[in-house]
């Protein structure tokens, strides 16, 4: 149902709040079929615009559907064979493409000038009215309109070119033109229409609170005299809502020709809108002017967002942004929802996983994106489609330069694009971010700077502003910034197995410029194969089915459901850490979260809980647990590991960050509770919990005592609410000395000796963490592969591990079956074995999940048959580590393991793949050094 709502494709809705002018009398819909010819395509490597003049066909020997796209409609080049690192598109068009049809101008539009409305094409449209060119538009992302002036009525051809051709040199990563996310589709979207024109037209509309007093709010209005001559309007302000009184203000104003800003006061106390009461307005303007009249319609919200230098705020109150990314993935349509229903859908899933915020990645979205988030209440960041780095000109065909006054055409597009969004979009409550684009790195901040100084003076409103998402903050100019670093140091990433650590030594690079941590996560995640199937609309997943065929020649085909199911937790594991750790730094205002959503283009980025089609990856998490730690109102804990010896004293801050409406006066409980169900210890605060900030509840401190390893969850809650949070804590015995197994011959590599042990019926554990060879082994890491190895090469990295927790060897190492925190000194700066040539049916014990990109079979704990002989082979180099709680608990497990009656290997692998791969060493040092160090 989901899939439906948000990629459909032909669904018109009529856009509440269209900030365009319209007559009470209806438009005249173009939708429908038209004419259609391809023209000829941009150039291959660059996109760039076909050299060919602009002349329109000469016949036209096709038809089209509109709205819709030339992929949608089957049209250009059938493709062939996968594009790397993302999907790919069935039909395949970049260049010029052209409709064509009649028109008919009723009689009582005589004398009227005459508007079309595109609501959304990509990129530039050229119109002909009767054969004869009339003009063009370049929008990315706002509407593109032509005043076609007065038009007899009659029957007239109207024809399109539209050009997805790379009209300005922005790149082709931009989220706004870019094969990767949306596709580089050529047609025509959403509204298309002819409508006739008063007169007086209102061109946009903005609404904000007065300067001089918060409680009074104001509409900006952006007015066109056609006329010629200075004219008197009458102009009605009327708002209504339910529960409320309706209210009307008038006002007179003489408008000069032209296109003129009128500032309208409006009545005191009105209810405001934000995340938690997402109130609206039902509101119409009427501007009378002689015996014409000109309306719009639509829904309003006020809303004041701002800045205390350390937290953006709304409406005077701080606010931490819970934020994802939206890439401008639709893989069904390739092109974002035009209607309201499916925006809702996404925000609604957005609110369920506890998010108040999107930011739009180097694009603006349509209409209904922010019409559905006034609804809903969600803080959108927009973008005006630009995403201009300094490495681009390494790694894209393009080659694109920086908004400089040395590059004046992209600098003029941005400039002109930046201004279009405000009128189009600026009315609406949700809309509090805006941003020139992406990385900007190569680019010049005082043109920036310039940019942004002349978009908010043309807005004025108190929506916030920024020059580049990332790259460069410019105190003077940024409201806020979002980044990975700031000009005192990193700002985001992970900082160990602990959770005693903030980012708020950081902060001090802004002091006065509220910070929003750019990009958090970026963990991959397995696919499960039977996504493939799901792309049954204008994009194949063709390098998802290489993938699959990689996994069926490693003979790991079956085992993407419970590989989707172990990276998931341990990349939601690592999610949380950071968003953790961006909560409970008090200096810091959100975080941009990437992502909730799998990003397929740049190397098919998995890094979501959510496939592209924003369905649950199963096995993963729910968005009950999820905002346990994304949510309003966060308890939070701050220890320094999670692995403890019995005799230990735990030690913890708890703290609560409460950014919801209001103060809490409410008991907060805290509990250690071992696996089974038993509360170890337990204690209560009583704290009222101001708005806006991390409140500091106190510390604990409880011995540790057990004789067996437990498994333990550490819970505090905020009691008779929602608001809960856990962490695992892991409680070992002291094993102040492990003894070896009389039975058991342990090995630290496969020479003669321990050959004859194995062929004499011996069980032998061979530590062969030092007598792998280089050929079948694969460098290892606790952290995961970052983003891609597609996109970034070279990572030696796995995506975490799968075991049976259920199984015999884990007796005395309680796990739940992925990669988890009690991993960490176990993993960091390990080895796997490659065990691609092994028996297709031959599992590990311990298996690593490989990257999907080489999807080859791994293994670090294993065991077989050798002779009359038993073997269980670990490449952790666990010996030398024994001082760490876990590794120490690990190495007892597995000689417990190979003394017991359940080591019982049912494979016996080949002698010879033995020999070859693991060769005779001599025994390695035990080191009592502390294993503890930073991620790696």
């Amino acid at each position: 149902m989901l899939r439906k709502l948000i990629f459909s494709t032909m669904t018109l809705v009529c856009l509440a709040g269209c900030s365009q002018a319209m007559l009470v009398n209806r438009p005249i819909d173009l939708t429908g079929t038209w004419q259609f010819q391809l023209g000829p395509s941009a150039a291959e490597n660059t996109m760039t615009p076909p050299a060919s003049p602009l002349e329109p066909p000469a016949t036209f020997n096709d038809t089209i559907r509109l709205p819709g796209t030339t992929d949608t409609n089957h049209k250009g080049i059938k493709t062939t064979g996968s594009v790397q690192g993302t999907y790919t598109r069935r039909y395949r068009h970049i260049g010029r493409a052209w409709y064509h049809r009649t028109i008919l101008i009723p009689k009582d539009w005589q004398d009227r000038d005459i508007e079309l409305f595109i609501e959304r094409a990509l990129w530039k449209t050229t119109v002909y009215l009767d054969g004869q060119r009339h003009s063009d538009c370049d929008s990315l992302a706002t509407p593109h309109i032509y005043n076609l002036g007065p038009i007899v009525p009659g029957t007239h051809t109207l024809m399109i070119c539209v050009d997805n051709s790379m009209i300005y040199n922005i790149g082709d990563k931009s989220h706004s033109y870019s094969e990767n996310m949306q596709t580089i589709w050529n047609g025509m979207l959403g509204k298309l229409e002819l409508r006739a024109l008063q007169a007086v037209q209102i061109q946009a509309v903005r609404s904000r609170f007065s300067s001089t007093d918060s409680k009074t709010g104001q509409w900006v209005l952006m007015l066109n005299n056609t006329t010629g001559k200075p004219t008197t309007c009458s102009i009605s302000f009327d708002l209504t809502a339910a529960a409320e009184e309706k209210r009307t203000s008038i006002i007179e104003v003489l408008l000069q020709p032209g296109l003129q800003k009128i500032v309208c006061p409006l009545l005191e106390n009105l209810t405001r809108w934000d995340e938690f009461k997402p109130h609206l307005y039902d509101a119409q303007i009427t501007v009378q002017a002689g015996q014409e009249k000109t309306q719009w319609q639509g829904k309003l919200g006020f809303c004041q967002p701002g800045s205390d230098g350390m937290h953006i705020t709304i409406n005077g109150r701080p606010t931490f942004l819970r934020g994802n990314l939206d890439n401008c993935h639709f893989p069904l349509t390739g092109h974002p929802p035009m209607d309201k229903a499916g925006w809702l859908c996404v925000w609604n899933i957005y609110k369920q996983f506890g998010y108040n915020h999107v930011r739009f990645h180097s694009w603006c979205p349509p209409e209904a994106a922010f019409a559905a988030a006034d609804k809903v209440g969600i803080y959108i960041q927009a973008e005006a489609g630009v995403w201009i780095d300094g490495w681009m000109k390494g790694r894209v065909a393009s080659k694109p330069e920086g908004i400089s006054d040395k590059n004046p055409a992209v600098r003029d597009f941005v400039s002109r694009e930046m201004k279009r969004i405000i009128d189009a979009y600026g009315h609406h409550p949700s809309f509090i971010m805006f941003c020139t684009g992406n990385e900007l790195g190569s680019s010049n901040f005082e043109t920036l700077s310039d940019l942004i100084t002349q978009t908010r003076q043309y807005d004025d409103t108190s929506r916030l502003y920024s020059c580049s998402t990332a790259r460069r903050l410019q105190p003077e100019v940024d409201d806020f910034f979002v980044s990975h670093q700031n000009p005192a140091g990193s700002m985001r990433g992970l900082r160990g197995a602990k959770t005693d650590w903030t980012y708020d030594n950081v902060k001090r690079g802004a002091p006065k410029t509220p910070l929003i941590l750019h990009e958090l996560g970026q963990w991959p995640i397995w696919p499960a194969w039977d996504e493939i199937d799901k792309y049954t609309g204008v994009v194949e997943a063709r390098n998802l089915q290489g993938f699959k065929e990689l996994a069926r020649k490693n003979h790991i085909l079956s085992q993407d459901a419970e590989f989707q199911a172990a990276t998931g937790k341990f990349s939601v594991l690592l999610y949380k850490a950071e968003m953790e750790g961006a909560l409970r730094s008090k200096t810091y205002s959100g975080f941009h979260s990437l992502g909730l959503q799998d990003y397929i283009g740049q190397g098919e980025a998995m890094i979501g809980v959510l496939d592209m089609f924003y369905d649950l990856k199963p096995g993963t998490i729910t968005p009950k647990q999820y905002r346990q730690f994304c949510c309003p109102v966060v308890p939070l804990a701050q220890f320094t590991k999670y692995t403890w010896t019995s005799g230990e004293t735990f030690t913890a801050l708890l703290q609560i960050s409460n950014f919801s409406d209001g103060p809490i006066d409410r008991s907060i409980v805290w509990k250690l509770i071992a696996q089974n169900g038993k509360t170890l210890d337990q204690g209560i605060f009583e704290k009222i919990l101001p708005q806006g900030t991390v409140t500091d509840l106190g510390r604990i401190s409880l011995q540790l005592n057990t004789d067996i390893p437990l498994a333990c969850t550490l819970e505090l809650a905020v009691k008779d609410t929602l608001y809960k949070n856990t962490w695992p804590i892991w409680i070992y015995p002291a094993l102040l000395k492990i003894d070896t197994p009389e039975t058991v011959l342990v090995a630290e590599g496969l020479d003669d000796e321990t050959l004859e042990a194995l062929n004499a019926g011996k069980s032998v554990l061979l530590m062969a963490a030092d007598c792998m060879t280089a050929a079948n082994t694969h460098r290892n890491t606790f952290m995961p592969v970052y983003w891609s190895v597609s996109f970034f090469p070279g990572q030696k990295k796995t995506l975490g591990l799968t075991c049976d927790p259920n199984h015999a060897l884990f007796k005395l190492f309680p796990n739940n079956g992925h990669c988890d925190w009690q991993w960490y000194d176990i993993v960091k700066d390990s080895s796997a074995m490659i065990l691609n040539d092994l028996p297709a049916d031959y599992r590990p014990l311990v298996q690593p999940v490989d990257d999907f990109h080489l999807a080859r079979k791994l293994g670090t704990i294993f065991e077989s048959k050798v002779g009359k002989g038993k073997l269980l082979a670990c490449v952790y180099p666990l010996r030398k580590r024994l001082n760490s709680p876990a590794c120490r608990q690990m190495y007892a497990a597995l000689l417990e393991y190979a003394a017991g009656n359940d080591f019982k290997p049912e494979t016996e692998l080949p002698i010879d793949w033995l020999k070859k791969n693991l060769t005779p060493q001599t025994q390695a040092k035990v080191s009592d050094q502390s294993p503890i160090g930073q991620m790696k």
